[in-house]
């Protein structure tokens, strides 16, 4: 059997509570990825996935690509919605497990929607240890930054091929992933541009060549949208059931 981790994007949500709760049932703790904005609309749920065990993480406050914001704009941006984090956690009488950060769309200053390539990436590592991540200045003062504030990544002690071969994956502070599970091209704007169905999703998870080896700790990425609920969760018992999978505690990470 495989394991993994699992993060989640772009909560809270109307349906938070609701994925908490079928988290619950199949044992799984998250790592959620928060966006300040939505915090102030769900402010409730972020306390209830705390009282639960799961861990909160920043998604900036306006989920606006880091690229099309200055240095002192990203950073307020950021600041406003740990403001909200910290409120969250007192309020639940939890304590924060680390400081987490992850880049709306993966775009970490230079453009870059890594999100997006991702699987071109995975299938250049599963065919070459030599894939280069362009970077910029702006990633790198962004990274500076995020290391001076305490923030780091759950797994860059993972083994899995994507860490043990980009610097530029293994060494920052955000958190980046090994697989998406890119559920968002189910939401009805991608499917207007790009038709796709869940079994298309199901395969595409199924013909990454280091899921099949079994070999391998990872990283998967859902997202936390009420148009897209039933399909995310119906990609999580895929992972566990057909792929093997079993989503690991973060207290017990590879860090």
């Amino acid at each position: 059997m495989s394991k993994a981790y699992l993060t989640i994007d772009d909560s809270p949500s109307p349906v938070t509570i609701n994925l908490i709760n079928e988290l619950k049932h199949r044992d799984i703790q998250a790592l959620l990825f928060c966006r300040g904005d939505y915090i102030e609309q769900h402010f409730n749920a972020v306390i209830y996935a705390i009282k639960h065990g799961h861990i909160i993480g920043n998604h900036s406050y306006s989920h606006r690509k880091s690229s099309e914001l200055s240095f002192d704009e990203w950073t307020q941006d950021l600041k406003q919605t740990e403001q909200l984090i910290e409120k969250a956690y007192k309020q639940a009488g939890g304590k924060r497990s680390g400081l987490y950060y992850r880049f709306p769309y993966l775009d970490r200053g230079d453009g870059q929607t890594l999100e997006r390539i991702w699987p071109k990436i995975i299938k250049h590592i599963s065919t070459s240890e030599n894939y280069i991540l362009a970077e910029n200045s702006k990633v790198h003062k962004m990274q500076a930054y995020l290391k001076a504030k305490g923030f780091t990544q759950p797994f860059y002690k993972l083994n899995h091929p994507v860490y043990n071969n980009i610097s530029a994956i293994s060494k920052v502070a955000d958190t980046l992933l090994t697989d998406t599970t890119q559920d968002w091209r189910m939401l009805k704007r991608h499917l207007e541009k790009k038709e796709i169905t869940l079994n298309t999703l199901k395969t595409m998870l199924n013909e990454d060549p280091f899921i099949k080896q079994n070999l391998y700790e990872h990283v998967f990425l859902i997202h936390d949208d009420p148009e897209i609920y039933d399909i995310s969760l119906s990609i999580i018992d895929y992972i566990r059931e057909t792929l093997n999978f079993k989503f690991l505690d973060f207290d017990k990470k590879t860090a």
